[in-house]
């Protein structure tokens, strides 16, 4: 029997290689490997994804690493691309402001939302309006540890008309290999603003995008695709086109990249792509110390109409430095024993999967890469006392992997804010700082990225280009040269197809045949009855249980939905990511 030809099958379920439920077929059909392929393409109903197993599968027109320009592929920083299509604040603002009101949070604008946004660094006392969270809530912290007040980027919350003008979009990033194991989702696509007037300060958003058919890792295929070929083209008009529909309309198939959910607590279900949503960030410069915070999106339909609030959240894989002290109080305990427990994780030899999982209970409210005190420093909170049962038990498991104790919390430091973004100042860029001929890249003076072009680009930083960088292009170039395996369901139930089993030719296809097949496909399914479930453009509000005990009290309100906000945070599972590490940055 030839290689392509499976015996003779007496059900598509045999065909769909276990776990479906089906109607069978005629029992005396005789179906190819391929024509088998095509039988499952057909009846994709999009319930419980997951690929097809190897022998269903073909493989791509091979790239490498050559064919991937990294500043087109991986992170848009020249201005030729950026000015020719709109980026601007406002347009993102505007989008999430749209889908807010979709799911009937009335009222919101860009304007508001930005003046929401900074509100949360003013007290409640001087506060622009009423009723979202500020920085003096629950006594002045968040997550249990302190939360300074920013009043001189609060400012920001009293014109946000004129204020909003002050940004510039300086990047367009493709993380792609922050996409979750399992094919939870297609990464983070990140837009990277600057403020233009002198004022130091950044804002970025870091959208997860869900993937459409959660738990087939390649229905991301067409996000990869779409990156991947900005690389080979030449035109800044048409590249910034291609990226305009892949961060405001959405590719075929997916929602764009700037939607409200996709920033939002709980807006990545199990069901939607999973494993938690992205988050906004800030880098704040206008006034000393240089800090970073983070934030979700709340949509608060608890009461009518609805709200959406941005909330100050705890700053991922970034514990308070206090967690790495001698201190025997119960949360530094708790953190020691999970953090020796991970030492390995932290021993990679490449510096682009040294990583490690931090709870959320662990993380502190901001990060400070400017004063260096304990609270960032963890070597200097480790070393106060610079002995004791953490010591003990850190050191005997960093010789197990052939570092020393305080190797392994640099290397810890160097996923923290602080540590990323200013690492000399901790003691990580030096000589075997982290090992034996290892030691962490430079920033570029506490960011990675200039907001200030040259020569019509914005300057990286010396560990973008060096070391990240080159490994995201190889991871996309993996990618895209993995094999092509169609995304098929665990059906419950489903319509019985009466289709014709025809030749299906070649198993060696170019992307752009798979894509017109795929449509093809999901045509035939249309008219059998059983289309392919679209994901749905709409947001939905969530009702925040807390937050009913207010009554009509906004400013009580606003203080109850960050704690509900806390709790859906805490309870997100941490996001392991394709490359085996827990990294956010």
């Amino acid at each position: 029997m030839p290689e392509d030809e499976a015996a003779p099958t007496a059900s598509l379920t045999q065909a769909l290689d276990g776990g479906t439920t089906f109607k069978p077929l005629n029992d005396d059909v005789k179906f190819s490997t391929l024509e088998r392929k095509r039988i499952v393409d057909l009846g994709n109903l999009v319930f419980d994804e997951k690929p097809l197993s190897p022998k269903f599968c073909w493989m791509p027109a091979p790239i490498t690493v050559a064919d991937v320009n990294v500043d087109r592929s991986l992170f848009v920083h020249d201005r030729a691309t950026l000015d020719a299509a709109d980026f601007s604040l406002n347009r993102t603002l505007t989008k999430i402001a749209a889908d807010a009101v979709a799911a009937g949070a009335t009222g919101t604008t860009a304007n508001s939302l930005f003046r929401d946004f900074w509100d949360t660094q003013n007290t409640a006392a001087g506060a622009a309006t009423p009723g979202g969270a500020q920085c003096d809530d629950n006594g002045g912290t968040l997550n249990g540890f302190q939360n300074p007040c920013r009043p001189t980027e609060g400012a920001q919350a009293f014109n946000p008309a004129t204020e909003i003008g002050k940004y510039t979009p300086i990047a367009l990033v493709n993380r792609l290999d922050l996409a979750s194991e399992g094919g939870k989702n297609c990464g983070e696509h990140r837009i990277i603003y600057g403020r233009n007037d002198g004022s130091r300060n950044f804002i970025i958003f870091e959208a997860v995008l869900p993937n459409p058919r959660p738990g087939c890792a390649d229905a991301c295929r067409p996000v990869a695709k779409r990156w991947f070929d900005l690389s080979a083209t030449a035109s800044a008009a048409t590249r910034a086109a291609m990226l305009e529909e892949l961060f405001y309309t959405g590719l075929p198939g997916f929602r764009p990249v700037v939607h409200v959910e996709h920033y939002a607590v709980g807006g990545t279900s199990s069901t939607y792509g999973g494993s938690g949503s992205g988050q906004i960030r800030t880098n704040m410069f206008m006034s000393g110390p240089w800090t970073l915070k983070e934030f979700k999106l709340a949509i608060d339909c608890t009461t009518s109409p609805c709200v959406l609030d941005p909330v100050p959240v705890p700053v991922a894989v970034n514990p308070n430095g206090f967690l790495w002290s001698e201190s025997t109080d119960p949360l530094a305990t708790a953190f020691q024993s999970n953090a020796v427990t991970q030492v390995s994780a932290l021993a990679s030899t490449d510096l682009n999967t040294i990583g490690y999982g931090v709870a959320q209970q662990f993380n502190d409210s901001r990060a400070d890469s400017q004063t260096g005190g304990p609270r960032d420093n963890y070597v200097t909170a480790y070393n106060s006392p610079p002995s004791g049962p953490f010591h003990t038990n850190l050191s005997s498991a960093a010789s197990g992997v052939g570092l020393t104790d305080v190797q392994v919390v640099r290397r810890a430091l160097t996923q923290s804010c602080a540590g990323c973004h200013q690492p000399s100042s901790f003691g990580l860029t030096g000589p075997n700082s982290l090992g034996l001929s290892m030691s962490w890249p430079n920033a570029l003076s506490f960011v990675h990225i200039n907001e200030f072009p040259s020569g019509g680009v914005h300057q990286l930083s010396p560990a973008l280009t060096n070391v990240f960088l080159p490994a995201r292009a190889q991871h996309l170039v993996d990618r895209m040269n993995d094999l092509v395996c169609p995304c098929v369901s665990k059906f419950v139930s489903a319509t019985d197809l009466s289709v014709a089993v025809r030749p299906f030719n070649p198993p060696f296809r170019t992307i752009d045949e798979v894509v017109k097949t795929q449509a093809s496909v999901e045509s035939q399914m249309a008219q059998k009855g059983t289309p392919v479930i679209e994901l749905s453009k709409t947001a939905k509000g969530q009702v925040f249980p807390s937050v009913r005990q207010a009554g009509q009290d906004v400013r009580k309100a606003g203080v109850l939905r960050q704690q509900d906000v806390w709790r859906a945070v805490e309870q997100e599972p941490l996001r392991k990511t394709v490359t085996g590490t827990f990294r956010t940055h």
